[in-house]
């Protein structure tokens, strides 16, 4: 309804979040800039927190549309509350998965 109104060519509003309408204010350039860098440097971890709806998700998803995806391999955790330790199992289990199943993991 509002599409034709405003001559939009689709839907700007959808139950996930789409990077082509994310805007990046100062404070989401500042958050992408240091993800970046830490992915890129292999900082090992990084934490993006935040209220409900202020974009993590979208800037999240911003950040994967910028790593190359032949040098990183980028796995998305299920939605859905769950615990810290389960989250933790569930991450060390697909990792553990992915190890046995590369072609190219060696142990030291």
């Amino acid at each position: 309804m509002y599409e034709a109104y405003w001559e939009l060519t689709e839907p700007p509003f959808d139950n996930s979040p789409n990077p082509k309408f994310f805007y990046l204010s100062p404070d989401h350039e500042e958050a992408l800039v240091r993800l970046v860098y830490t992915v890129r440097h292999r900082k090992g971890c990084g934490m993006l927190t935040g209220e409900y709806g202020c974009g993590k998700t979208t800037l999240s998803r911003a950040l994967i549309q910028r790593l190359e995806t032949e040098r990183y391999e980028i796995g998305l955790p299920r939605a859905g509350r769950r615990s810290t330790s389960s989250a933790r199992s569930s991450t060390s289990s697909a990792w553990r998965r992915r190890r046995r199943t590369s072609p190219s993991s060696s142990t030291c």
